[in-house]
């Protein structure tokens, strides 16, 4: 049995190896990552993996300094190598995932807890590292280095574009994704969190596996057409955003390491490029059928070439 899993999210291609040949890499339980999940034998690798299961060897952050801790569950330190990245159990003497990075975080070295490794008549396993949290961590900072975002957002494809439509919790995000997919010309990519990549002509749109209330998670992607950022008014509206708008619209909904000076001017900078090419909208929305006709003057001319 291969001891390769292989995970893709927004076209960014996880390998993860046990370095332990005799134990397997069993997948994300949770069903949003079956799409993400590419069958055995694909060859490329934009993020490496490597699992180690021997509790000896599992780092320690002494001579590392800590740049943020995310409350009790995980916290990401600066290290001589590049970094170090832990997911903690509450009150737990040890980690349960230890992660080394390189700066660009492309070659990944885990180290799990002993307690999470299974043993069988079949042989040992191991969970995939590369689930939430860990994988949205990881990306952040990936992204920095290749041009991309991840938005607090729902998306939707229609006509060949893709509807960004950006939102803080409570929003509306998974609530207007309700509404939007019983129109049958529309797919729905994600109601709570999309990512935004620079390509050499244009942004492309993908879906993720970290879905909101409405469970929508499709590994789909198509060129970015707009965004629509979210307001709760008593009436359906769509109002144009200037980019200097928009920017103080789009900040507080990515996922922006500001702690990090490295990596964090290139997200800002990107969140203001984006937003000199793609158009910007105020959406007042409520939660009625009539929403979609008032979205589709707005959504672009249907894209043809790609």
């Amino acid at each position: 049995m291969s001891t390769t899993l292989n995970i893709s999210i927004a076209g960014i291609a996880f390998s993860i190896l046990s370095a332990d040949k005799t134990a397997v890499i069993t997948p994300p339980p949770d069903p949003a990552y079956n799409q993400f999940t590419l069958p055995p034998g694909k060859d490329r690798t934009d993020i490496g993996v490597t699992v180690y299961p021997e509790p000896s060897s599992i780092p320690k952050p002494d001579n590392s300094t800590l740049i943020f801790e995310g409350g009790e569950a995980w916290r990401l330190f600066r290290c001589d190598a590049g970094y170090l990245l832990t997911l903690n159990l509450p009150g737990a003497p040890a980690p349960l995932w230890s992660i080394q990075a390189d700066p660009a975080f492309t070659e990944l070295t885990a180290h799990c807890h002993p307690s999470i490794v299974k043993t069988t008549n079949e042989g040992r396993t191991i969970p995939s590292p590369i689930t939430y949290p860990l994988d949205q961590i990881i990306l952040i900072h990936h992204l920095a280095h290749k041009g991309g975002l991840i938005v607090h957002s729902a998306g939707l494809e229609y006509n060949g574009r893709v509807s960004v439509f950006p939102g803080k919790s409570g929003a509306g995000k998974s609530s207007i994704s309700r509404i939007l997919s019983r129109n049958g010309k529309v797919a729905l990519l994600s109601d709570d969190r999309m990512i935004i990549r620079k390509t050499s002509v244009r942004y492309r749109a993908f879906g993720t596996p970290w879905p909101g209330e409405a469970k929508i998670a499709a590994n789909r992607n198509a060129p970015l057409g707009s965004l629509f950022f979210l307001t709760r008014p008593m009436s359906n509206k769509v109002l144009p955003l200037s980019p200097a708008e928009a920017l103080v619209r789009l900040l507080p909904v990515t996922s922006i390491p500001w702690y990090d000076k490295t990596v964090m001017p290139k997200v800002l900078d990107l969140c203001g490029e984006l937003l000199k090419q793609v158009s910007a909208f105020d959406l007042r929305f409520t939660l009625d059928q009539n929403l979609m006709d008032v979205l589709i003057d707005f959504f672009p001319e249907k894209e043809t070439g790609l």
